[in-house]
């Protein structure tokens, strides 16, 4: 038996000496007894997913995914993937939720973004909380690199004759941070 079991008992007995609510202990110890038979039985308020740090680049697809299994048959849990802002963590409303039918009472959660941005990095984490239970999955970091540029030059062959016109073509693929456009330019070597 568990020291803060072993504690409850303990008042009890002494509050029954005194003859206070013998009501009021029993539903305690009830409920203590409750508490720990299910935490006996594995039924605890979990959070699951791999411990990692990510890397993704501007533009690529993020996704993070939790499972969450929790017991009790009339209450879900209240499940979400959260981002660290200063010192508190805000819940995300592109969290998704499924709730499949199965006997092991589990939740799939998942954040999705379909185009990551910069300020889409961050400390991230799953949370459940299930009556009064609430269980916290590991820190994900998800660092977000800004594409580098991609320049494409056509390369169809050039013999202009002297005092012809000249076109010369060139496509520069970025990912712009605001305000910030790349320099494009032409130059002519040897000279």
């Amino acid at each position: 038996m568990p020291l803060f079991i072993a504690r409850w008992l303990c008042r009890l007995a002494v509050q029954l000496r005194r003859k206070q609510s013998c009501c009021g202990a029993f539903l305690l110890l009830t409920v203590l007894l409750q508490t720990q038979a299910s935490a006996s039985l594995g039924c605890l308020l979990t959070v699951r997913y791999a411990k990692q740090l990510l890397n993704v680049s501007v533009g690529d697809q993020l996704q993070l995914k939790c499972t969450v299994q929790f017991c009790g048959k009339k209450q879900l849990p209240e499940t979400y993937w959260c981002k660290f802002s200063t010192n508190s963590c805000q819940p995300l409303n592109e969290t998704t939720r499924l709730y499949p039918g199965n006997p092991r009472r589990t939740v799939f959660v998942t954040y999705r973004v379909s185009s990551v941005q910069l300020s889409d990095g961050g400390t991230f984490v799953c949370q459940a909380k299930h009556g009064s239970e609430t269980a916290v999955g590991y820190s994900i970091r998800v660092n977000v690199r800004d594409t580098p540029l991609s320049v494409q030059i056509s390369k169809a062959p050039l013999n202009p004759s002297v005092g012809e016109s000249l076109s010369l073509n060139c496509t520069v693929r970025f990912y712009a941070k605001e305000g910030s456009l790349p320099e494009a330019f032409w130059c002519k070597r040897g000279g």
